[in-house]
C-alpha cells in the first residue's frame, strides 16, 4: 500500500482547501477544514457536535501560520514538521453547528514571505442525520481487520482510516461508495501491508463516514488498536 495523506489525495475526498498564493510563487501553500460530527444518546436524547480540524502544507518551512474564523475565536496551530501545521487541541472549537462565514488562512516562511487566503461557507452546513455503528476487529495472527458499516442517511461514502491522536487522519487504508459496501452485504474483511507498520509500533484504524459539501464532514465509527 502507498501510504498517503488522506486530506490531500489527488480525489480530495475529505479536502475543502485553499491555495494560498502571494507575488512569490516560490512560496506556496495548501490549506483545509474538516469537521467531525459526533453524534451522542443518552437516556433517548440525542446530541450532535462537531469539531473542526484545520490543516496547512507549504512547499517550504513554515515559520508562522494562522487561521481565523469571522466569528470563533482564532484557531491555535502548532508545528508538526517544518512543513506542516494543524490546529492544536481541536476540541477546544467544539460547536453545535458548523458555522457560515469566512475562514482566513495565513503563513509565513523563513524570508518573511507571507501567503494568504480565505475560504467561504455561504450557508450553514447539515451533517448526517444518524450515528455510524457497526463492528471492527483485528486478528493479529492473519492481520485481518474485518469491518460491519450499515447505511448513515446523508453520507456520501465510507472507509477504513489510520488514525493519529483522536481526530487526526493520518492514512486511508480503504475507501468504499455505499453501492459496494452494499453488494458486500455492508461487511468487508481486508488483509493489512506489511508496510503500514512503519508508521508506528502502536497505531489506531478506524471506520468512518463521510458527506461530502461545500464543507467535509467526517463521523468517526468504531475502532481498534493494532501493535507490532
Amino acid at each position: 500500500m502507498k501510504m498517503k495523506q488522506i486530506l490531500i489525495i489527488a480525489l480530495a475526498t475529505f479536502t475543502l482547501g485553499s491555495c494560498l498564493k502571494s507575488s512569490s510563487p516560490a512560496f506556496q501553500a495548501v490549506a483545509n477544514i474538516i469537521f467531525f460530527q459526533e453524534i451522542a444518546v443518552v437516556d433517548e436524547v440525542t446530541s450532535v457536535s462537531y469539531v473542526p480540524l484545520v490543516q496547512v502544507w507549504g512547499n517550504e518551512a513554515i515559520t508562522t501560520c494562522s487561521f481565523t474564523h469571522s466569528s470563533l475565536e482564532n484557531f491555535n496551530l502548532s508545528r508538526i514538521t517544518d512543513t506542516y501545521w494543524r490546529s492544536t487541541n481541536p476540541a477546544s472549537k467544539r460547536t453545535d453547528a458548523i458555522p457560515s462565514g469566512s475562514f482566513t488562512v495565513a503563513a509565513t516562511n523563513a524570508n518573511n514571505v507571507t501567503v494568504s487566503s480565505v475560504i467561504t461557507i455561504t450557508t450553514e452546513q447539515e451533517g448526517m442525520s444518524e450515528k455510524l455503528n457497526g463492528e471492527l476487529s483485528y486478528t493479529p495472527t492473519t492481520r485481518d481487520l474485518s469491518a460491519k458499516f450499515h447505511a448513515v442517511a446523508g453520507a456520501t461514502g465510507y472507509g477504513i482510516c489510520l488514525m493519529q491522536g483522536e481526530y487526526f487522519l493520518a492514512d486511508e487504508i480503504e475507501v468504499y461508495t455505499a453501492a459496494q459496501l452494499e453488494a458486500a452485504n455492508w461487511t468487508i474483511t481486508i488483509t493489512l501491508p506489511a508496510e503500514i507498520d512503519n508508521y508506528a509500533n502502536e497505531y489506531d484504524l478506524a471506520t468512518y463516514a463521510v458527506k461530502v459539501g461545500d464543507v467535509p464532514i467526517v463521523q468517526l465509527g468504531q475502532r481498534v488498536t493494532v501493535s507490532k
